[in-house]
């Protein structure tokens, strides 16, 4: 979304991590990376890697000096959708019904 809104050329690397993205920037072996800001915060906070901007139509309360994209990109936004998935086959329960051990 984001190389068809600037016209970047881009490739998609699937890693199966946070941690793998970010050492990958760390290394050098990438450029950027769009990922999840409540594991890769911390890693801007220490500098490790240089927050850019959100993706959100907000900028965020963690970071409020942080830029969104949609501030330099009218009406950008892409929002992360999270679910809680299981097995197939795993018994039905509601949520209410799980309690913390």
């Amino acid at each position: 979304m984001f190389a068809l809104a600037t016209g970047t050329e881009m490739t998609h690397i699937p890693f199966r991590s946070t941690s793998e993205v970010v050492n990958s920037m760390i290394g050098g072996h990438i450029d950027l990376g769009i990922d999840s800001m409540t594991t890769t915060i911390p890693h801007a906070q220490s500098g490790v890697v240089r927050a850019l901007a959100v993706t959100t139509p907000q900028r965020s309360a963690s970071m409020p000096d942080l830029p969104t994209i949609g501030e330099t990109l009218p009406s950008y936004e892409a929002i992360a959708w999270q679910g809680l998935f299981a097995p197939a086959g795993t018994p039905g329960r509601s949520l209410t019904g799980w309690r913390r051990k």
